[in-house]
């Protein structure tokens, strides 16, 4: 399993960045069935390649649009570590309808690329799978992703709060090295969750000693 710095992104641009689309292959005068898309590799200079059929591509908007600009009918180069990481799984995605088996530490990076690529569908599945994975596990990692990268409202942050909330424990904040923000919005959240159907009842009797135990010591 890789360490979480292998997929932290280098900077804000990484997601927002136009790509790359110029290549070294040959115009080919006819609408090849097979695009190659060649990933450049921001944290290690290398390259990798994807093959995967036109009709697949065709379903994603975001490739609909890099395939209409790209310099050849044969390829798409694109760099950034989102596309590194995520690609596989959203070209399996686009082949299948379904999401591969993913790593928990890798599965922020999946949502991003979900928003990447603008595709809703995929978002939807990387959440479902998200609170899957998360079950049980205190979401420090995805939490510095999802927060680094999002908006407030985005409903990913909903789900981390809502999890460590709802299915958390106290130690979780107390031990853990989460977020800032994400600290605040569990706070927000665990007071709207008292105001609206509280399970302890607040009453100060819960925080005065027994009187009988004070005259016994003054005796």
């Amino acid at each position: 399993m890789a360490d979480d710095s292998d997929y932290k992104l280098n900077s804000e641009a990484e997601l927002d960045s136009e790509d790359e689309f110029d290549s070294d292959d040959e115009l080919d005068s006819e609408l090849t069935d097979v695009i190659t898309i060649h990933v450049e590799h921001t944290e290690d200079d290398g390259v990798s390649s994807h093959k995967i059929q036109h009709k697949y591509l065709e379903k994603s908007h975001y490739f609909r649009d890099r395939l209409a600009r790209a310099s050849t009918y044969t390829s798409i180069n694109l760099s950034g570590a989102v596309h590194t990481v995520s690609l596989p799984e959203y070209l399996h995605f686009l082949k299948t309808d379904e999401l591969p088996e993913v790593w928990p530490e890798e599965i922020a990076m999946h949502y991003l690329y979900g928003e990447r690529v603008g595709d809703v569908r995929f978002k939807n599945l990387v959440v479902a799978r998200m609170a899957q994975l998360l079950e049980g596990l205190v979401p420090t990692k995805c939490a510095r992703k999802i927060y680094r990268h999002t908006s407030e409202g985005s409903l990913a942050r909903r789900l981390l709060v809502d999890h460590v909330v709802y299915r958390g424990r106290a130690s979780w904040l107390e031990d853990f090295d989460c977020p800032d923000e994400l600290v605040k919005d569990v706070a927000i959240e665990a007071m709207k969750a008292r105001d609206i159907h509280s399970m302890k009842e607040f009453r100060v009797e819960n925080y005065l000693e027994p009187e009988s135990r004070a005259m016994a010591v003054r005796e």
